[in-house]
Parts: C-alpha cells; structure tokens; sequence
C-alpha cells in the first residue's frame, strides 16, 4: 500500500526571481501585510536597496503586475 504524499507548501519566493521576490515582500511590509494601500514611489523604493535606481524599481513591479503578485486599484495613475 503506497502511502499518501504529503502537499508541500507553495511559497512566492518559489514563483518569483529573487530581486521580484525582495521587491514584493519590501511591499509588503511597507503595507502591513498587504492591509493597507501602497502608493509606489519609484525613487523611495529604490533607496531601500543597495546600488538600485528607480528605473529597476519600475521594470520589477511591471513584472510583477503582469505575474498578478501586485494589483493596481482602480486603475491607478499610470
């Protein structure tokens, strides 16, 4: 008798590279959690991580998005 396999558990940092997977979970503590809303500053962000510019920042929250790990609410600005 086989015995049944256990379900491993599923992490983001499994379906992300590591800079979206650091940019994602600077995002989320900044938001508690997830709780409260996140307004994206390329710039602040930026400077949380060593020899990083905004343009980065940017191009992994793009990422991101399109991924479904960061959603825009109504539409956001751009």
């Amino acid at each position: 008798m086989k015995k049944a396999a256990l379900a491993k558990p599923c992490y983001a940092s499994q379906h992300l590279t590591p800079e979206e997977w650091g940019v994602l979970e600077v995002c989320r503590r900044l938001t508690l959690g997830g709780k409260n809303l996140f307004f994206l500053d390329g710039r602040s962000l930026a400077n949380r991580f060593d020899q990083t510019g905004k343009n980065t920042v940017y191009r992994i929250v793009k990422q991101l998005e399109r991924k479904g790990w960061l959603v825009r609410v109504d539409g956001g600005m751009r």
